[in-house]
């Protein structure tokens, strides 16, 4: 049985077998926007990836996720 993807829910920045178990160090940060929602900005040498969600992490949406 394949393993469902699994996100880090701090940032929404995808869980892959590279990064589970390592000591792979990233750059995360939010920026809060004025109605409440804010953008999660993560990358490392390998992905960025920008969501926006909802204060407390609900009514999360992938903006984008780029491989480099």
């Amino acid at each position: 049985m394949d393993k469902e993807q699994q996100f880090c829910q701090s940032c929404g920045m995808p869980l892959t077998p590279e990064i589970l178990g390592t000591n792979a160090t990233y750059w995360g940060n939010q920026v809060e926007k004025g109605d409440g929602r804010c953008f999660g900005i993560a990358c490392d040498e390998h992905y960025i990836l920008v969501s926006e969600y909802r204060k407390d992490g609900a009514d999360a949406e992938l903006v984008v996720l780029k491989k480099r």
